[in-house]
């Protein structure tokens, strides 16, 4: 019996970025070799929901498949408040599996991963181990590259930008003409910091009372299940008291995407939010809580808009909006969704061989 093609990612969890980056991989490993199975080695119920896949537990997919392509994710670098649950679970999902694959000598690609910061020296050791024993290392950012390098990596590394910015996300996600009919602002915050929570709302409120013309749509990527959890979204929405102001409840990656395609202006603190806006040519301002999401932005070289999020001040957030507003000028894309297209073509020969 052949083997299949296993994809390996961050996978598990109700997350927006790793369901696109799911959907493009999976999509572009059956164009590429479609007489062969293509296996998961866990994925959230949500994405199955919306995207069938054959689920194998982590060793037996190992064994099942010829070639590993590790898709595109951060699951290679740590939280801001990094502890021992993350690590334990990085090695459980991530390194243990790979580090068996090197044993089993199967052929293993690493394509548009971010990689880094990792403190632990058992886990970058694990890690280095993978990526000398991969026949293709592509990062998705400079930093990921210099990290790797820094822990002692000699092999080649390519930089690519993230599989979200390339041609691929298109074929894979078709979208209707936007709907929007005006100056439409989606916000999405995801910190639950009442603080800074509070100085946005006021900051949105004044939007909201003084340019009629703007409509506010606060949304988030959790459906924020546990009752006893704030939900910065709802949070936001009662601090305006509905003036001039939509709250959507998140429903699945697809929903979320689309209210995406269909607003003006993004202002999000998380990554492939605002990947996905300046892919489809939004407008964006950016409120990073982890340095991944800084990474991004300096690589496009888009940082007039963004403030990062805990350094925020009052009132900066109502005038990054307005004058992001006014200026139509919007971030030159051809040559990072040519980059981002590299991984496509490495991925292809990849699985060629």
């Amino acid at each position: 019996m052949n083997k299949g093609i296993l994809i390996h990612g961050s996978f598990r969890s109700d997350n927006f970025g790793d369901y696109l980056l799911y959907k493009i991989s999976k999509d572009v490993v059956l164009h590429t070799r479609n007489k062969d199975a293509v296996i998961f080695d866990g994925v959230s119920k949500m994405y199955l929901n919306l995207e069938d896949s054959i689920v194998l537990s982590p060793f037996k997919a190992v064994n099942s498949s010829s070639h590993i392509v590790c898709a595109g994710g951060g699951y290679f670098g740590e939280p801001n408040n990094v502890g021992l649950k993350w690590n334990l679970q990085c090695l459980k999902n991530h390194i243990l599996p790979l580090l068996y694959a090197t044993f089993s000598n199967k052929r293993i690609a690493l394509l548009g991963v971010g990689v880094g910061p990792i403190s632990n020296f058992f886990l970058r050791i694990m890690i280095k181990r993978i990526v000398n024993k991969a026949e293709v290392v592509s990062v998705r950012d400079i930093e990921s590259k210099q990290f790797l390098k820094s822990i002692g990596i000699k092999k080649d590394i390519v930089v690519h930008a993230d599989w979200v910015m390339s041609n691929a996300f298109i074929t894979s996600f078709p979208l209707d003409n936007p709907k929007n009919d005006g100056d439409t602002v989606f916000v999405h915050i995801t910190s639950r910091s009442t603080d800074k929570l509070d100085m946005i709302g006021a900051d949105l409120k004044k939007i909201a009372t003084t340019n009629e013309r703007i409509k506010i749509i606060i949304g988030s990527d959790n459906n924020y299940s546990n009752p006893n959890s704030l939900n910065p979204a709802r949070y936001l929405y009662e601090h305006l008291n509905s003036v001039n102001c939509t709250l959507c409840n998140y429903k699945n990656p697809i929903d979320l995407l689309n209210i995406i395609n269909d607003c003006d202006l993004i202002v999000t603190s998380k990554l492939h939010v605002g990947i996905c806006g300046i892919r489809l040519r939004k407008k964006v301002v950016a409120l990073p809580i982890h340095q991944k999401i800084i990474r991004f932005y300096r690589q496009i070289h888009y940082t007039e808009y963004l403030r990062i999020f805990d350094e925020l001040q009052a009132g900066e957030l109502y005038n990054m909006i307005i004058n992001r507003f006014n200026n139509n000028e919007l971030v030159d894309i051809d040559s990072i969704c040519s980059d981002a297209d590299e991984n496509i073509t490495l991925l292809t020969n990849f699985l060629s061989k």
